[in-house]
């Protein structure tokens, strides 16, 4: 059911990832930790983001989340992954401006995921990317056999036009080495890209406490 899954997609982030916890957190700093057995930021990278959040506050974001099919189960991938980048592009999107007081140019407009919605969002950026200014996944799940064809596609992409790319991964993060060989394969392209690597697992309350504010920090600061 559409109207169950786009109800689960917005639980999921807002929720279980932490979204509405971390925009909250952002707007109010000094961000601290919230979890006493676990530490998911170093002293560095919060005392930087505080820093930051003094020099250039957190204006909020209007974000859209919708829902996610697990392409990679179903017949003819590479089809519902079109039909996914074109319902993200003539639906979601349009909506989202209709209903936001957004900036409605490519420039303003960016695509994130977590896990498997990294490998999602990449194929969508790639199939649309003059949609989006900007690209970023936490923890993607892009797997290692791709790792350089994403790295020579982003980098076509961004010659053609410039393009912003984040990635975010843990150091228990399963996709922690093909994140961080993704972004050394786009610097050596010439294509400059954050990455981000915080202590801790691939799971939600990782997100909960840091990864999906990372996420969120970086989409706001770079849409100025």
């Amino acid at each position: 059911d559409p109207g169950d899954g786009e109800g689960a997609a917005k639980v999921a982030f807002v929720e279980r990832y932490g979204l509405g916890d971390a925009y909250a957190r952002l707007r109010r700093p000094p961000v601290v930790r919230t979890l006493p057995k676990e530490d998911y930021f170093t002293d560095k990278l919060l005392a930087e983001l505080n820093a930051s959040l003094v020099t250039q506050p957190f204006r909020g974001i209007a974000i859209a989340c919708p829902y996610m099919p697990n392409a990679g189960r179903m017949d003819h991938e590479a089809k519902v992954l079109d039909a996914y980048a074109s319902w993200i592009v003539d639906v979601v999107i349009p909506k989202a401006r209709k209903e936001a007081p957004v900036y409605a140019d490519a420039s303003h407009t960016s695509i994130d995921g977590v896990s498997l919605g990294g490998y999602t969002g990449i194929e969508t950026f790639l199939r649309k990317p003059d949609t989006f200014g900007a690209w970023g996944c936490v923890q993607g799940a892009l797997g290692s056999l791709r790792i350089v064809s994403y790295a020579e596609r982003l980098a076509a992409v961004h010659q053609q036009s410039h393009k912003d790319f984040h990635l975010e991964t843990s150091l228990g993060d399963p996709y922690h080495d093909g994140t961080l060989t993704l972004s050394e394969a786009l610097r050596r392209k010439g294509v400059a890209n954050e990455l981000l690597v915080y202590p801790g697992p691939h799971d939600q309350t990782w997100l909960q406490e840091s990864g999906t504010m990372g996420m969120l920090r970086w989409h706001d600061a770079r849409s100025r």
